[in-house]
């Protein structure tokens, strides 16, 4: 049987750091912006404005005219 160790003794009463508190994606995300520049943030909004564009203009639908009868 191992020996009691004392309460105070230095492997159980040594100050322990905390643990950083882990980042959401969320919160990852919004800490990753803080640190872009102004001009930066700017071109991804222009990049953003570009893609939402592109994809939300409806597109031309080819084929879709009714074939002419001979």
């Amino acid at each position: 049987m191992p020996p009691d160790r004392p309460p105070n003794s230095p492997s159980t009463s040594s100050p322990r750091a905390a643990p950083k508190p882990r980042l959401t994606p969320a919160q990852a995300i919004v800490k990753a912006w803080r640190s872009q520049s102004s001009s930066s943030q700017n071109k991804w909004r222009e990049a953003d404005a570009k893609a939402r564009a592109q994809f939300s203009d409806p597109k031309p639908q080819r084929g879709r005219e009714p074939k002419a009868k001979m």
